[in-house]
């Protein structure tokens, strides 16, 4: 019912459901091209998204071999506890990130098979399995920047208040009472409970693959690592999530306070230098694209991108355009 319309055989019935956005399926570029015809030219690349996934993988676990060519001097483990947890938390952040593009069917082909690799692979990471997301994270994109938004994690300030929530873990708190809320506001009522439900297994399935990750690090490799790894998951991955999501749609209206007022639209488009790719990884760097048509893989961004330069969306591209370090420095002065 609700990812039906994203089959994305992008209509008109399908960008009135997304009013917010130019109706790009009637696009054209300099050369008459019209959208619709350009995007059925796109396929996902779906070798580079696995080797990205790869990549993740190996650079989260890549601390383990500091912590032991470490052992023994203690005054270098000390070090690379804070060091090597922020590491892991940008690599497990990038990884995570891909759960996102599994939503979307980006992960394969085939659809059963993507949501095969998104609930085997990335699960055990995000808590939640890729169809209970879908129907959240549908309603993010029918409802962004309003009351209704299912995402709203950008409606609060980038203030030392709101990211203490995130080291005590009420922020935790409040984004899993956020999506049982979600999924019992929507579908019928059997639906709803079923999902509140099966979120909370996978949350503590999640939880308990976590820790059991961090104890075979304490174990076999040192308790500082163990300790490390602990830290990057529980503690700065929310963290650097919390971070990126404010960046990708906070409006820098100082008078946008919380969740209750209608805070309106707002996307961006960030670089696609090595931190950015990762930081906002899957895409997320370049956000503005995806919410324009949210089927199109993040591996057709440079084509992608390349044609709405030649339409009548161009000068929204460019004034859009900003970077993380930036926008994280604005939002920080208010």
């Amino acid at each position: 019912m609700y990812w039906g319309i994203t089959q994305f055989n992008i209509t008109k019935g399908y960008m009135e459901k997304l009013n917010w956005v130019p109706n790009i399926s009637l696009l054209k570029n300099s050369s008459g091209l019209s959208y619709l015809s350009f995007r059925k030219k796109l396929t996902p690349t779906f070798y580079k998204v696995w080797i990205d996934m790869a990549l993740c993988l190996l650079m989260m676990a890549l601390p383990a071999l500091f912590f032991k060519e470490a052992a023994g001097n203690s005054l270098i483990v000390i070090t690379l506890i804070p060091l090597c947890a922020l590491w892991s938390a940008y690599w497990i952040h990038a990884y995570g990130c891909f759960f996102h593009e599994g939503a979307h069917f980006n992960l394969h082909k085939n659809k059963t098979t993507n949501d095969m690799i998104s609930n085997l692979l990335l699960t055990p990471f995000f808590g939640i399995l890729v169809k209970s997301y879908r129907v959240s994270h549908w309603e993010h994109h029918k409802h962004l920047g309003t009351v209704k938004d299912t995402e709203i994690s950008y409606m609060s300030a980038l203030s030392i208040t709101n990211l203490l929530q995130v080291f005590v873990g009420i922020y935790l708190l409040k984004t899993i009472i956020r999506y049982i809320k979600n999924f019992k506001s929507v579908g019928s009522k059997a639906h709803r409970n079923s999902k509140s439900t099966t979120f909370l297994f996978t949350l503590i399935f999640a939880v308990i693959v976590q820790v059991a990750i961090a104890s075979l690090i304490f174990i076999y490799i040192s308790p500082a690592a163990g300790l490390s790894w602990a830290i990057a998951y529980f503690i700065l991955y929310p963290l650097l999530a919390k971070i990126r999501q404010t960046l990708e749609h906070r409006s820098l209206d100082v008078k946008i306070i919380e969740s209750s007022t209608e805070h309106g639209a707002v996307h961006r488009i960030f670089g696609t230098d090595f931190f950015s790719n990762y930081f906002g990884a899957a895409g997320f760097n370049r956000h503005l694209l995806h919410h324009y048509d949210p089927s199109i893989s993040y591996t057709n961004f440079d084509e992608l991108e390349f044609f709405l330069k030649d339409t009548s969306v161009a000068e929204e591209l460019f004034s859009n355009r900003t970077t993380y370090t930036k926008t994280f420095l604005n939002m920080m002065e208010r």
